[in-house]
């Protein structure tokens, strides 16, 4: 099985020229069920310059107001058909400076009530104020000449920077803990008020887009100490509510962005956390995640944006790949997990049943957990790591999503999991199980793959086998402790790791299969047909 690295590596290079440290959730053909069952593929891509809050992109310059850290015309845009079905945009090379997002800060404008921090606050009315203000050149093009943002207080002009000398390339521009006289000044009352920025408002620097200049935000000032928030927390009580019905929903063919559904999206969230809850005992509602669940218009429209950005800031020399990749998302991706403004963003295409949804939401959630916990796995942009590295990501967020199912039918006592013997899933299994290294966005199989070998063969991992050996599967915790286990791989040791397990495969497939087959049921209290949804989930995992 060694040679699977190396027949893929045209195929991870054309990975890598999308990359935008993302995550997609993708639909499948090799399934019972054309409709109801998926592949799970990532589109685990090496950070890139194409993010402004990827890390990678971190330049520092001196500005005139902050010594210590730098860091209505049309938009020109066009397409160009290379095919009947493939458009690039045609981007002019002209820079494009914009409000900047670097990762894990509140953004291009922060304010709070002391200085040297990345974190928007609530302030005191008779507290000072420091204000950071965030500016990036989206492009492969630098700014040759200095410009000027202007800052905004409830739209009056209240400050000016002038950010002095060139911008290069994918470069930040950064003010720091500025204004706190020019704040103090304005005789603030409680309540909101609004600061916005414009950037180089008289048009002195010709952009490919001119639209994306102006940025703006609400504060909240306030006469009293506003409280710490406690982590959210469920009882017995509120669980066994929220997931009353999870198994009446699995059935529901309804999308969940229909007016007639019948749960709304912020069920399908509340959902997501409960079950994350039983499994890890904490809230994601806690964590710098956002997510949204949106219509299949609004979900495509997300993609275009997205690549529009990586055409941005590609030489050229790889649009007509990026430009496949770009196609292929719109046609197969259900969700999305990326770096995106400053925190992990996930976007989910509500146009499908809830089964499908809420699947690709957990799955997604796995991947912005490993971000938390291991955000090493997904900076890491070292070609010779790319396709192991990938395959281990998604085989965390595969036995994630499966131990949030485990955890559900463990409370609940719903048999979610369970499928009657048929020749087709019989089958089903047998063609799930090899990996096929010549077809496009295999390491979802390669996923898989590695989370049986690592319970077979990790010697770390024994106890997990013995519970495999005794079982045919892992618990809930169990499969979250693999989950655990696999974030703590570093990047560099990814090749060697996945390489010393696939050298076991042969060895241990007959097992695998025979594992896999062990949960048809052919008597007893199964599902009549199953929840089509979760066959993956419930089948191919161990």
């Amino acid at each position: 099985m060694l040679f699977i690295r190396y027949v893929v590596i045209i195929f991870c290079l054309m990975l890598m020229v999308g990359a935008c440290v993302s995550e997609s959730y993708y639909q499948s053909d090799k399934s019972t069920s054309n409709e109801q069952s998926l592949q799970k593929l990532d589109e685990q891509t090496t950070p890139n310059k194409i993010n402004s809050d990827d890390e990678s992109l971190d330049v520092s310059f001196e500005n005139e107001t902050s010594p210590e850290e730098l860091l209505e015309p049309e938009s020109s845009f066009g397409s160009i058909s290379i095919d009947q079905y493939t458009e690039i945009p045609n981007i002019p090379k002209l820079p494009n400076l914009k409000p900047g997002w670097l990762w894990d800060t509140d953004g291009p404008i922060i304010l709070s009530s002391k200085p040297g921090t990345s974190f928007d606050e609530v302030l005191l009315l008779d507290s000072q104020a420091f204000v950071d203000i965030v500016v990036f050149n989206a492009s492969l093009t630098p700014v040759d000449s200095s410009f000027n943002v202007d800052i905004f207080f409830d739209n009056q002009r209240v400050y000016e920077i002038k950010f002095k000398g060139p911008t290069p390339a994918t470069g930040f521009r950064r003010s720091i803990d500025i204004m706190t006289g020019i704040i103090d000044s304005l005789n603030i009352t409680t309540g909101e008020h609004v600061i916005k920025i414009i950037i180089d408002p008289d048009n002195l620097i010709k952009e490919f887009d001119e639209l994306d200049n102006v940025f703006e935000k609400t504060f909240v000032w306030s006469n009293h100490q506003i409280q710490d928030q406690f982590s959210k927390t469920y009882s017995n009580d509120e669980l066994k509510s929220i997931l009353a019905n999870v198994s009446e929903l699995l059935l529901e063919t309804s999308p969940i962005i229909d007016t007639n559904a019948s749960v709304g999206l912020d069920e399908v969230l509340n959902i997501a956390d409960a079950g994350i809850f039983l499994l890890t005992g904490s809230s994601i509602l806690d964590e710098r995640i956002r997510v949204q669940i949106l219509s299949r218009k609004e979900y495509l429209n997300r993609v275009d944006t997205d690549f529009r950005d990586i055409f941005a800031l590609d030489d050229g020399t790889n649009y007509q790949a990026i430009a496949r990749e770009k196609d292929f998302q719109k046609n197969y991706s259900l969700g999305k997990k990326s770096r995106l403004n400053g925190m992990i963003d996930i976007v989910i295409d509500g146009s499908h049943p809830f089964d499908l949804v809420m699947s690709t939401l957990v799955h997604e959630l796995g991947h912005a957990l490993q971000d938390l916990i291991s955000p090493q796995q997904t900076e890491d942009n070292k070609s010779a790591n790319a396709v192991e590295l990938m395959a281990i990501r998604e085989a965390e967020a595969q036995q994630f999503e499966r131990a949030f199912w485990l955890a559900i039918q463990e409370f609940t006592g719903e048999n979610l999991l369970s499928f009657p013997y048929s020749k087709s899933r019989y089958e089903y299994i047998n063609l799930n199980t090899y990996v096929d290294p010549t077809t496009g966005y295999y390491q979802h199989e390669l996923g898989r793959i590695i989370q049986w070998l690592a319970v077979l063969s990790d010697i770390n991992l024994k106890d997990l086998k013995n519970e495999l050996m005794k079982n045919g599967q892992l618990s809930a915790q169990s499969g979250f402790r693999l989950f655990q286990y696999l974030t703590k791989i570093e990047p560099e040791e990814a090749s060697t790791y996945v390489d010393n397990l696939l050298l076991g495969f042969d060895s241990y497939l007959n097992d695998i299969i025979s594992f896999q087959q062990s949960r048809l049921l052919k008597t007893g209290p199964g599902v009549s047909s199953g929840y089509l949804g979760l066959e993956k989930v419930g089948l191919l995992m161990p």
